[in-house]
């Protein structure tokens, strides 16, 4: 879903990359998000409620959003290092790959969710 979310949003925004002289890569396209910070973000957001969901202990939980916020912000910031990005690419991008993981972790929960009991019409 997050390529899908990033290419219309960097075909709304258009925005260019920073000057070539700058940049350690060479990367083309448009900047606006950071596909790489949003891919990562949304992993981030996915892996640690897979952790959280299975973990038996509060410290595994915590160990997992540290080390997945860790993840997404390395790669976020390695984009703007290598000059391939503008700094609020990266929180654009961080932004929404939060906002889509997010979505997709309310959509799998409701669809997984167990059925209501039915409402029972019987006497009391």
């Amino acid at each position: 879903l997050t390529p899908l979310v990033n290419e219309g949003l960097k075909a709304l925004a258009g925005r260019a990359r920073p000057p070539v002289a700058s940049a350690i890569d060479v990367a083309t396209g448009a900047a606006f998000p950071s596909g790489h910070a949003m891919g990562s973000a949304a992993l981030a957001v996915a892996l640690a409620r897979l952790v959280a969901v299975a973990a038996q202990r509060r410290a595994v939980t915590v160990t997992a959003l540290v080390a997945a916020v860790a993840y997404a912000a390395a790669v976020g910031l390695s984009r703007s290092y290598l000059g391939v990005h503008w700094p609020s690419d990266v929180l654009a991008g961080w932004a929404a790959g939060t906002a889509v993981g997010g979505a997709v972790l309310l959509l799998t929960a409701r669809l997984t969710a167990a059925p209501a009991p039915p409402r029972g019409t019987g006497s009391r």
